[in-house]
């Protein structure tokens, strides 16, 4: 028979499991889709710094209202430049001049895989080596 106590026992550690998830099973949630609606351990990375967001933004998982695009791994490499990878970036995106340590913005990693929206207008924005956005795109983007 199921006390009170037993309950509270049993809510609690399954509220104790649930938070207690690993990185590694919060990247394959980030995968499969199945990220709990309301999440808040965005910030949850491995030694990498790669975080929950990070392959939430690669796999095009992200809810509507995410708003931590700037968020860096050790190298730089914002949320953005993860979604802007895979043309993940939800429609109206405006930070394209998130720059990663080596200087490549979210821009020209969406140039680069062919992934800028059709009203895009930053096409002079820079990297630090004085390469724009414009002269990424013609690069990988012009058949042979």
């Amino acid at each position: 028979m199921m006390t009170d106590k037993t309950i509270r026992s049993y809510s609690f550690s399954l509220r104790r499991l649930i938070v207690s998830k690993t990185v590694e099973e919060y990247f394959e949630m980030s995968r499969l889709g199945t990220l709990p609606v309301g999440l808040d351990q965005w910030e949850l990375a491995d030694d990498m710094g790669t975080t929950v967001a990070h392959m939430a933004a690669h796999y095009g998982h992200l809810p509507a209202d995410f708003d931590k695009w700037s968020l860096a791994d050790n190298n730089g490499r914002t949320v953005a430049h993860m979604g802007a990878l895979k043309g993940n970036l939800p429609i109206g995106f405006k930070q394209w001049q998130l720059a990663d340590s080596d200087g490549w913005s979210v821009a020209h990693v969406a140039a680069m895989n062919g992934h800028l929206p059709d009203d895009f207008d930053q096409w002079d924005l820079k990297d630090k080596r004085g390469w724009t956005v414009s002269q990424i795109y013609k690069i990988y983007n012009t058949k042979i």
